[in-house]
C-alpha cells in the first residue's frame, strides 16, 4: 500500500519531492518496461545470533499502462549473505512471471 500511494503521490509530499525519489529509484530502464526499486538491510534480529541480517528489496515495474509493485524479504546468518541474493532472487521471480526480460 505504502508504494502504491509513493507512486501515486499521495503521501501529503510535494511532487517534486516524490519525483526526485522516483528518479533516484530507477534501477533498469528498457523500451519494454522499467524498474525502480530500494534495498534495505540490517543485523541484530537475532539475539542469539547478533550476526544475522535481514535483507529487503521493493519496488516497482512500470510497463505499458500497468504496474506491478514487488517485496522481497530474506534472512541470512550475515549481512553478506543476503547482498546480492535479495536482488538476484528477486529478478528471476520476476523474470519467470514475464514481468521483465
Amino acid at each position: 500500500e505504502f508504494l502504491k500511494r509513493f507512486y501515486n503521490n499521495k503521501l501529503n509530499v510535494s511532487d517534486e519531492t516524490v519525483n526526485s525519489v522516483k528518479e533516484i529509484l530507477i534501477q533498469e530502464q528498457r523500451k519494454q518496461y522499467k524498474l525502480s526499486a530500494k534495498t534495505g538491510a540490517g543485523t541484530g534480529i537475532d539475539i542469539t545470533n547478533p550476526e544475522r541480517a535481514l535483507g529487503w528489496y521493493v519496488g516497482y515495474i512500470e510497463k505499458s499502462e500497468n504496474v506491478v509493485y514487488f517485496a522481497m524479504n530474506i534472512e541470512g546468518e550475515s549481512f553478506n549473505e543476503i547482498l546480492a541474493p535479495r536482488i538476484e532472487i528477486t529478478r528471476k521471480i520476476l523474470k519467470e512471471l514475464r514481468i521483465i526480460d
